[in-house]
Formats: C-alpha cells, sequence, structure tokens
C-alpha cells in the first residue's frame, strides 16, 4: 500500500502521511463517542482512528519519524513511534520509551507547562547507563532550569514508569511511583550527585561574575 509523505518545516517535523481514499475507508469508523475494539477495552474515537490507521495503513515494523525541538531536552535529534507502540498504547498495554517520548513533545507544546523542564528517559536509563552517567546528564537539565521551574525526569524502575520531580534550588526532590517501591539505591545517588554538581556550578558561575563585576 503506497503512502505519500511530505515533511511540515516547525518547530516539530513530522512526516505527516496523505491517506488516498481507499486507505480513508479502511481506517473510517462509525460516529460514536465511544467504541468498544476487538479487546472489549472502550476506548474513545480518536484513539480508536488511530490504532485503526497503524493495524490498517502503517506497514510491519514502520513508524513515523520526527525531529524533537531542542528546547525539549537541549540536544536536538530524531526519533519516531513505532507501529507496534502506537498498537500497544491504544489498547492500554507497555508505555515504550519512544511512545513516552512523543507524549512530552505534546505536553513541551502546552504554554501552561513553561514552568517544567524535560529529561531525556534515554538519557537516564537505569539499564544503559552508569550513575555518573545518569548524574552528569539529569545536572545539564538541573542547570538549564530556573528557580521557578521542576525538572521532571522519568524513568523506569523496572515493568513500569516513575517520576521524579526536582527542584534543584531548594533541594526538594519529589519520587512519584504509582506502584510505591522503594526508592532505588542508584538512583538517589544520581539524583543527589546531579543536584551538589549543579548548585556547585551555580555558586561557581555567581562567584566569576561578580568577580569580573568589581573589574
Amino acid at each position: 500500500m503506497n503512502v505519500t509523505t511530505k515533511v511540515v518545516k516547525e518547530e516539530v517535523n513530522v512526516d505527516v502521511i496523505i491517506l488516498n481514499d481507499q486507505q480513508e475507508d479502511a481506517i473510517e469508523v462509525c460516529n460514536e463517542k465511544e467504541i468498544v475494539c476487538d479487546s472489549n477495552i472502550k476506548m474513545p474515537l480518536p484513539l480508536k482512528t488511530i490504532l485503526r490507521f497503524a493495524e490498517k495503513v502503517m506497514d510491519k515494523d514502520s513508524g513515523i519519524r520526527y525531529q524533537l525541538p531542542f528546547s525539549l531536552f537541549g540536544i536536538g535529534r530524531k526519533t519516531c513511534v513505532l507501529r507496534e507502540d502506537i498498537i500497544d498504547i491504544c489498547n492500554i498495554g507497555e508505555a515504550k520509551t519512544l511512545t513516552l517520548v512523543a507524549y512530552m513533545v505534546y505536553l513541551h507544546s502546552q504554554d501552561e507547562l513553561s514552568n517544567y523542564i524535560f529529561v531525556d528517559p534515554f538519557l537516564i536509563n537505569v539499564e544503559h547507563n552508569t550513575q555518573e552517567v545518569r548524574a552528569r546528564n539529569l545536572c545539564s537539565r538541573l542547570m538549564a532550569s530556573k528557580s521557578n521551574q521542576l525538572v521532571l525526569a522519568p524513568f523506569n524502575p523496572g515493568c513500569h514508569w516513575a517520576l521524579l520531580a526536582i527542584n534543584a534550588y531548594n533541594e526538594t526532590v519529589y519520587y512519584l511511583d504509582s506502584l510505591r517501591t522503594a526508592s532505588r539505591v542508584d538512583i538517589r545517588y544520581s539524583t543527589d550527585t546531579a543536584i551538589s554538581i549543579s548548585n556547585l556550578r551555580r555558586i561557581f558561575k555567581q562567584v566569576v561574575n561578580n568577580q569580573y563585576g568589581k573589574q
């Protein structure tokens, strides 16, 4: 099934898929507020449409590629949402890292969330980074924050997602875990180290600025 794509050049560059009549018919759903899918899960009509699009139009092992805005994580890179991840999230299955990043892009675009700084979950991944690397990556985002901002750092302690909400200026850390698992020692170490380093850097920067200001 051929799909025509074009790139929309905005802050978030997404490959927009233009559907032909046959493809539109394949994902057409009845005009109801709520639909029951094959797994007997009630879902809103827009979500059902997205699910049918992934199942009927997207090729197996394909994905939707887009460019992350630099302001989101402090780095610019391309990423994607895989077809299997879209199907999983629509069926209330496992929320993969790529899916979470896509949701963070949406949150970042909302003006009312300007008091939050986001951390790339890939950079603080427990499985693929050492404590020191996680602390360094987290520190860079803490340095980008202001005194009235919280730094949101999602991570996976094992089979589910948890969230760190950090204000480095008053050294406050909120550990949000829906399963209420114990706070991991390695996460605590990385967080404490990142806060300490970021505060030292701010103090040093302030001293340097004051010194040059007197000259």
